[in-house]
C-alpha cells in the first residue's frame, strides 16, 4: 500500500466520524484540532473538553469514533 493511498483512506474514514479531544490545555486540544481537520475530519464534527465532568457529558451527546485524551488528567 503506497503512503498516498494510506492517506487517502484516513480521509476518507475522518470524513464521517466524530471526534472528541479531552485534554486540560488548550493548546494542545487546538493542536489535535487542526491536526484532525488537517486530515479530513470536519471542524463540526470535533469537540473538545477540558474538564472530566464535560468530557463524560459530550461521550454522552457526541458518542466519537475518535478520542484524544489527557490520560494525566484529574477528576
Amino acid at each position: 500500500m503506497t503512503q498516498l493511498n494510506t492517506i487517502d483512506k484516513l480521509r476518507s474514514y475522518l470524513d464521517s466520524q466524530n471526534a472528541l479531544v479531552f485534554d486540560s490545555a488548550s493548546s494542545c486540544r487546538g493542536f489535535v484540532r487542526k491536526l484532525l481537520t488537517s486530515y479530513g475530519m470536519k471542524p463540526k464534527n470535533v469537540s473538545s473538553a477540558d474538564t472530566y465532568e464535560e468530557a463524560l457529558e459530550k461521550l454522552k451527546t457526541v458518542s466519537p469514533k475518535v478520542l484524544f485524551f489527557d490520560y494525566e488528567l484529574d477528576k
